[in-house]
């Protein structure tokens, strides 16, 4: 399966996608906890499961200058087996709702990949 959980909560693989998400959620210096909160709003969960969950993302819609779009802040697991694929879904699904645009807070080594997508910024951070 690959695609958006509609009820992260109740669906049977959110422990394996929540304790991937903890990690994403440790590099950028945030808890799960707040993840946790963001999915009971307007965030957006996609996974990417075979036996186990491999790849999870949360995305955010938020007005764009051309309209409601998707940004990505959060992604963990097998992103060379999985992420494009879902990355592909998340593009569809925003299609699908009439989103404008997608940006993704990512890896540098993602770019690779994502041949599609260009780099408009890079997100440093430094713990004080």
């Amino acid at each position: 399966m690959i695609g958006v959980v509609e009820a992260p909560f109740t669906w049977e693989f959110w422990p394996q996608a929540r304790e991937l998400l903890c990690q994403s959620a440790a590099r950028l210096g945030e808890t799960i906890e707040e993840i946790e909160e963001e999915l009971k709003g307007n965030a957006v969960l996609w996974v990417a499961v075979t036996d186990s969950v491999k790849f999870a993302a949360v995305g955010q819609i938020f007005k764009g200058s051309k309209g409601a779009e998707l940004f990505i802040w959060h992604g963990a697991g097998d992103f060379i087996g999985h992420g494009c694929d879902v990355m592909a879904s998340a593009e569809q699904w925003c299609r699908e709702n009439g989103l404008s645009a997608m940006e993704m807070n990512g890896r540098l080594g993602w770019m690779r990949r994502l041949k599609d997508w260009r780099a408009v910024s890079v997100i440093l951070r430094k713990e004080l």
